[in-house]
């Protein structure tokens, strides 16, 4: 399933100034949760909350805000799991590509030991490093054996092999640009879902601040206005000092 998110939300996304895009100091998913308890808590307050003024739509914002996170984080999820099987795909591949490439070069040149001309021509093809020469060269292989297939009857050549070979020049260069540009982009999912992080935080931290002040002398209610993961990520170290 491919998820979007509607073109308005990315253009207030990337409205958000970068130096106030932060690093993550708590899981998203835990995050998100506590925004959604957040909310319905605000939404029981909101009579008191807006006695201090609080902008009307605040809390309309957070909403919006914990919309933008789990989109953008489904989605940079979604890139992060098509990477991974489009990687593990290309490795598979590159592996099997290195090995007809190398068995070729071998075999042909066995077959073409003693035909200086032939010979020549084999060399020409060999030593290829980069994925992209590799693939061209085992295309010109493949064509050049079958060129001077007559000569490969002596050695008991599988002419399979440059059927094989000729089927990888033309498919594999489709999945390893696909593997390069995955390998290689700027992550546009993931800046976007920090985005999105830095946006709803700044809703959250905002709404905390009328609720701490708002119920300052209510520890019960008080609690509700900030973070449990935090608090308990507190008790933890406290525990460990000991």
């Amino acid at each position: 399933m491919i998820i979007e998110l509607p073109q308005a939300a990315i253009e207030k996304l990337h409205s958000i100034p970068n130096d106030a895009v932060k690093p993550f100091n708590i899981p998203v998913a835990i995050y998100i949760n506590e925004a959604v308890n957040l909310h319905a808590r605000a939404s029981i307050d909101l009579s008191v909350l807006m006695k201090l003024n609080m902008p009307a739509d605040l809390l309309q914002q957070l909403k919006e805000g914990i919309e933008f996170l789990e989109l953008t984080e489904a989605i940079w999820q979604e890139q992060l799991s098509q990477k991974d099987v489009i990687l593990k795909q290309w490795k598979a591949a590159s592996q099997e590509l290195r090995t007809c490439y190398t068995d070729l070069n071998r075999k042909l040149s066995f077959a073409f030991r003693n035909n200086n001309e032939l010979l020549m021509a084999i060399k020409s093809f060999k030593n290829k490093r980069k994925y992209a020469d590799i693939l061209q060269a085992l295309n010109d292989i493949a064509v050049f054996a079958k060129e001077h297939h007559s000569s490969l009857q002596g050695v008991n050549f599988d002419m399979q092999m440059l059927d094989d070979a000729a089927t990888m020049a033309h498919d594999l260069p489709k999945l390893y640009a696909k593997a390069n540009a995955l390998r290689n982009n700027s992550a546009d999912e993931k800046v976007l879902r920090d985005r999105a992080y830095a946006y709803l935080k700044k809703v959250v931290d905002e709404l905390r601040s009328y609720g701490r002040f708002a119920f300052r002398d209510d520890k019960a209610v008080l609690e509700h206005y900030g973070s449990r993961y935090r608090r308990n990520l507190q008790k933890m170290r406290r525990k460990n000092q000991l």
